[in-house]
């Protein structure tokens, strides 16, 4: 009786075994296994996107900055009624943006050669 049963529980696992080997809902997991690690979310933090950021604007928002603190200096400085010392205000200013985003086009065109030289 024994050896009947064993030869039972035999043709069972082979059986178990060649359903499993043909199961075809394996290969569909398998793909969506693959989808779903591609599709994991992945988290941004602020210092990421700030790294992103190019240096050429942040060239240009740097000098935007320092031309709005010497604008509003001049024209504390500069106290007078004519007309000219208002367009002044947005000449600083622009100047600051302009000199800023080449400094940080530099800095930018600087970074691309040296990885360029490290590459080759």
């Amino acid at each position: 009786m024994s050896g009947q049963n064993d030869e039972v529980e035999r043709i069972q696992r082979i059986r178990e075994r060649q359903i499993r080997a043909r199961d075809p809902r394996a290969q569909q997991r398998k793909i969506q296994q693959k989808i779903s690690a591609r599709r994991r979310e992945e988290t941004f933090s602020l210092q990421d996107v700030v790294r992103n950021i190019p240096a050429k604007w942040w060239g240009m928002i740097i000098g935007g900055i320092i031309g709005l603190v010497v604008a509003i200096v001049l024209s504390k400085a500069i106290e007078t009624e004519a007309s000219w010392v208002e367009y002044v205000w947005y000449i600083v200013v622009l100047a600051g943006i302009v000199l800023g985003r080449g400094v940080g086009a530099a800095v930018d065109w600087s970074e691309e050669d040296h990885e360029k030289l490290v590459r080759h």
